[in-house]
């Protein structure tokens, strides 16, 4: 009987993916692949079955990072939510955003402490579970 292997969906969903790419992309440090993709992954990096697999797993979170950089670059970001019908939910792009201030947090405390800070508010007040609705 084979391993269980981890996939990609169980490290971490794709909101949260694009939420947390888009803070390492926004970050006040640049931070290299090596360093956050293990954090994708989660406690275990997955297995692929072949370097194609991998190969293509990673050019798709690469490329997303890519989209990103230019849409920052271009002033125009448009994020990935979840939606559940007619209702969008921002609150897991958030957390995933959120996460990526554990490899800069001193970076990152300066930030939000300066008025550069009050811009992530909005984002900071999504992971609040009080202020999700029920």
């Amino acid at each position: 009987m084979a391993a269980h292997q981890t996939s990609v969906t169980e490290a971490i969903s794709l909101d949260d993916l694009d939420g947390f790419l888009t803070g390492i992309a926004v970050g006040p440090e640049a931070i290299p692949p090596d360093e956050w993709l293990p954090v994708i992954w989660g406690e275990t990096a997955p297995q692929f079955d072949d370097e194609s697999q991998a190969q293509a797993v990673l050019g798709a979170i690469m490329g997303r990072y890519d989209e990103i950089v230019r849409q920052i670059d271009n002033e125009i970001v448009e994020p990935i939510f979840w939606q559940s019908g007619d209702t969008v939910i921002a609150s897991d792009w958030a957390d995933g955003f959120v996460e990526s201030f554990a490899l800069r947090q001193r970076h990152w405390t300066k930030m939000v402490k300066s008025e550069a800070g009050m811009l992530l508010v909005p984002i900071m007040m999504l992971c609040d579970p009080e202020n999700q609705a029920r």
